[in-house]
């Protein structure tokens, strides 16, 4: 049985105060479960079932970095070992601290080690949101207005997809008849590039008005007017 270094002034520091009683024992379960390094291969089933709640990794973004998550899918407490033994030295007499060395190897975890030397290693929750936010930053083109009466709103990705399906008529007469759909019934779409999407509503009635010519079949002039017949082909 490992025995640790228990720090009695835990409470003093106000990450660990604003958690919730469940994270609290979630902390003090990595640092019975981890191994001589401050790396823990989770088992987050097991985790739920000692603390008596569910707990998942999206949870460790509430420990404000002292628990991190490795490329690997490990967790990483950076400040255990520190705690636990002070700076690690390579001289051959600290045998501890080699071994530390040598387990920090294994999971390819730099030493020493600081944001810049981890940033390969570990991906904390924080930073997966901030990519998640710029990717979605990114993903999120302006939208531009088409139509007569400016209800259609389409990004350039998504108008030049929909041209690439549509000639350039099919895509006109398309936008229309959304367009006026919109202005009379006020649907609330979250995107109008899907609406008009392969197969959708708008292009069966952009087909049912093809090829639809007034032919004549009976033209009478009476009276100087005429009086024209004609049918839809």
């Amino acid at each position: 049985m490992s025995k640790r270094f228990f720090d009695t002034e835990m409470i003093l520091n106000p990450w660990y105060r604003k958690l919730p009683p469940h994270m609290k024992c979630l902390w003090h379960h990595l640092l019975a479960r981890c191994d001589m390094a401050g790396v823990v291969d989770m088992d987050w089933e097991l985790a739920s079932f000692s603390i008596g709640k569910q707990v998942t990794a999206a949870d460790i973004s509430m420990m404000e970095g002292n628990a991190v998550i490795l490329a690997n899918g490990k967790l990483f407490l950076p400040k255990f070992i520190h705690f636990q033994y002070g700076e690690l030295t390579d001289d051959p007499k600290h045998r501890v601290h080699q071994a530390v060395l040598k387990v920090l190897a294994i999971h390819q975890i730099p030493y020493p080690y600081s944001i810049d030397t981890l940033s390969g290693v570990l991906d904390t929750p924080k930073d997966k949101d901030k990519e998640k936010d710029k990717d979605k930053k990114k993903e999120k083109e302006e939208r531009k207005v088409y139509g007569e009466l400016h209800k259609v709103l389409l990004t350039d990705t998504e108008y030049s997809k929909l041209q690439a399906d549509h000639s350039h008529a099919e895509l006109a007469k398309g936008i229309e008849i959304l367009d006026t759909y919109i202005a009379s019934k006020n649907p609330k779409y979250a995107s109008h590039y899907a609406v008009m999407k392969a197969d959708s509503w708008v292009w069966e009635r952009v087909r049912g008005t093809q090829g639809k010519a007034i032919t004549p079949v009976d033209c009478k002039v009476e009276q100087g007017k005429t009086n024209l017949k004609a049918v839809l082909q």
